[in-house]
């Protein structure tokens, strides 16, 4: 930070949010004695005069007022309007000279002007993105890039830019969530662009053998699983050259050979060794800057998994051996192939209804339901009652009580490595009633067996 004069020593960067940032720097400021107390209460006076002139344009001139909730969500999005222009300063001594030196009203009226630009930029990179997009059949991939385009049919810059109307289900390697509306889409965008442009330097057969070859292993339809396409083809990048092999394939051999050679390293040698890889990677497929420093920003959550993984003695987690998987009678009810029509799911959902046994429930849903849609459709059908939900989730292995946990946890899953005994400290907001007994099924278990369940979620399942 710059020692300009208006700058006090007492000045903390840290007190900043991204999320209201002007609000947060203004009273950081009078805090510190850079503006004045009254500064704040002029500042209100010419949001409610702003807010004035808002109500009128959203009610086309037949109203003066609207609902409380609606005028507290206008607020919000002229506030968002207002950081747009003020997030463009290089530093905080020019945002606090803007804000000494320049009407509340002139700084929002720069803020529509940045957001309609910010609004090209983000649709141009949608388009880019849709361009450079990877070959594959997974759903929650494809979904969300045409979902994406929602947003730019229904944005509203005047009324309220700080939404965002778009279905996004994709993982990120990297996702930022205290950012909202545009500047969300924005990043969300940036983040995918350059994970496209990495992954399609690698051929895309191999990328989609470790795909498949990842559900052949759990016996799961690969496609509906919440998995980021990035994150594994890296994976099995970096530890394919490891094993000196020119694609990215990994052998049940190879596999072998590779755990027993990292086993004998330190962490200080893992990570030099990771470190080496990634800047191979970098140099043989000559990524760009930006793909480089995306990739690089990545290496530290690779190493950091990989030695987690060594440790747990469960290597495997963090790859994927694409070795051919020899099909067996039993099967998970997982495979999105073998979808129920509407009629033969309302028919089922009918036969769990007449009976009243819960063991008879698991039978029926056990015989006649293999989809990891249709099961999570049975839990929303209130077919199954309060304790019933107990012994359900009893019969299930902890490979599927994690898939399960990826849906129900998506957004700590989505956010940073998820620590399932923390989560579990805390509430949890729930959508369905089955998601909240199977929060509580979760709390009767060992710490071992939500180990093992976490693991198989941090494991990229």
């Amino acid at each position: 930070m710059n020692n300009l004069q208006f700058i006090s020593k007492d000045f903390n960067s840290g007190n900043l949010s991204k999320y209201q940032y002007t609000i947060s720097l203004i009273n950081e400021c009078v805090r510190c004695k850079i503006l004045p107390k009254a500064f704040l209460y002029n500042v209100q006076i010419k949001i409610g005069e702003i807010l004035k002139d808002l109500i009128l344009k959203y009610t086309k001139g037949e109203s003066s007022s609207v609902t409380v909730e609606k005028a507290e969500k206008l607020i919000i999005g002229i506030w968002y309007t207002i950081d747009a222009y003020m997030n463009t300063f290089e530093n905080i001594e020019l945002a606090i000279k803007t804000l000494k030196e320049e009407e509340i009203s002139y700084i929002y009226e720069k803020g529509k002007i940045i957001l309609k630009e910010d609004f090209i930029h983000t649709e141009k990179l949608y388009k880019r993105t849709l361009k450079n997009q990877i070959y594959t059949d997974l759903t929650a991939y494809k979904d969300t890039l045409f979902g994406i385009s929602n947003f730019f049919k229904f944005y509203n810059l005047e009324f309220e830019p700080d939404e965002c109307v778009a279905d996004i289900d994709y993982p990120l390697a990297f996702d930022d969530w205290d950012v909202v509306g545009l500047y969300y889409i924005k990043n969300y965008l940036w983040n995918l662009y350059l994970e496209n442009e990495i992954c399609n330097k690698f051929n895309n057969d191999d990328i989609h053998k470790i795909l498949k070859s990842y559900g052949d292993t759990y016996k799961i339809d690969y496609r509906d699983l919440l998995i980021n396409i990035f994150e594994m083809t890296i994976n099995n990048a970096v530890f394919s050259i490891l094993c000196n092999n020119e694609s990215l394939e990994i052998s049940k051999n190879d596999f072998e050979k590779l755990n027993d050679n990292l086993k004998k390293l330190n962490k200080e040698e893992v990570k030099t060794l990771i470190s080496l890889i990634i800047n191979k990677i970098i140099k043989c497929y000559s990524l760009g800057e930006y793909e480089s420093a995306y990739l690089k920003g990545y290496e530290e959550s690779l190493i950091n998994l990989t030695i987690d993984a060594i440790k747990r003695d469960n290597l495997i987690s963090v790859l994927v051996i694409t070795d051919k998987v020899k099909n067996d009678e039993n099967h998970l009810i997982i495979d999105e192939e073998i979808r129920l029509d509407d009629d033969t799911f309302r028919s089922v959902v009918e036969e769990i209804l007449e009976s009243d046994n819960i063991y008879e429930k698991i039978e029926i849903i056990n015989k006649n339901i293999n989809s990891i849609k249709d099961y999570v459709d049975i839990l929303k059908s209130n077919c199954i009652f309060e304790d019933e939900y107990l012994l359900l989730f009893m019969s299930l292995s902890n490979l599927e009580l994690s898939i399960l946990g990826k849906l129900v946890f998506y957004g700590e899953y989505r956010m940073e490595k998820l620590d399932i005994i923390k989560i579990l400290s805390n509430k949890i907001d729930t959508n369905y009633e089955w998601e909240e007994l199977y929060i509580e099924y979760l709390k009767s278990l060992s710490e071992n067996k939500l180990k093992e369940i976490e693991n198989l979620i941090n494991g990229k399942l």
